[in-house]
C-alpha cells in the first residue's frame, strides 16, 4: 500500500462532508450567515437569513419575510413601521409584512455599505440591542441579555464546513507530498519513495 493512500482516503471524507455542507446551504435547511437586524415597534425581532428575514416574538418564529432577492443583502426597520433594503445595486422601502413600496437605485452602494457594518440598533423604547459573534455563533443581545443566537444545526454545519475545507486542504497536500518527493541516495540519484 502506497503511504499517501490514508491521506487521499481523508481528503476523500472531508470533500463528502464539504459537499453535504453546501447541499444543506443551498436547499435552505442552513444559513452560513445573518444579513442583519432590527426590532419594530411590537418588540418583534427581524433575523435576516439567506433566502428569508425571520420575524421572531419571544424567541419563536411567527412568519417569514421575502427579501425579494436571491444576491446578498442588508436591511433594517426606520420609522418603526418600514424595512429599508439594500442589494447593493438597488434599494427596496417595504411594509413589515414585505409589500414592496418603493425601489430606487443604490447609488455608489452607499445605503448597503452603511447598512452592512450595523451592529446595533436602538428601539422606540429606548432598549439597545447589538449583534456579536463569539466562536462564530451569531447573537443577538438586548441591553446585555442573549435574546437569540443562530440555529443550532446552522452553527455546525458552519463549524463542519470550515473543518472540511481546512482538512481537505492539509490531507490533499500531505497526499501530493507523499506522492511526488523524490528521495536522494548517496551517490546523488534520485528515486521515487515508495
Amino acid at each position: 500500500m502506497k503511504k499517501y493512500y490514508p491521506f487521499m482516503a481523508i481528503g476523500v471524507v472531508f470533500g463528502v462532508v464539504m459537499f453535504f455542507c453546501f447541499f444543506l446551504q443551498l436547499s435552505g435547511q442552513v444559513s452560513f450567515s445573518t444579513k442583519g437586524f432590527a426590532v419594530d415597534s411590537e418588540g418583534q425581532l427581524y433575523v435576516g437569513r439567506e433566502g428569508e428575514i425571520a420575524v421572531l416574538k419571544d424567541g419563536e418564529c411567527v412568519r417569514t419575510i421575502s427579501p425579494r432577492t436571491s444576491r446578498s443583502y442588508v436591511f433594517t426597520i426606520t420609522d418603526e413601521q418600514t424595512i429599508l433594503l439594500s442589494t447593493s445595486s438597488t434599494v427596496y422601502t417595504m411594509d413589515l409584512s414585505g409589500n414592496v413600496l418603493t425601489e430606487q437605485p443604490d447609488e455608489g452602494t452607499k445605503v448597503y455599505n452603511q447598512l452592512q457594518h450595523k451592529k446595533s440598533f436602538t428601539d422606540v423604547h429606548g432598549a439597545k440591542y447589538t449583534m456579536r459573534s463569539p466562536w462564530g455563533r451569531t447573537s443577538v443581545y438586548k441591553d446585555g441579555v442573549r435574546i437569540y443566537e443562530i440555529p443550532t444545526l446552522d452553527y455546525i454545519v458552519r463549524i463542519l464546513l470550515i473543518v472540511s475545507v481546512v482538512g481537505g486542504l492539509v490531507a490533499s497536500a500531505i497526499t501530493a507530498y507523499l506522492r511526488f518527493s523524490k528521495q536522494t541516495t548517496c551517490d546523488g540519484e534520485t528515486i521515487e519513495k515508495e
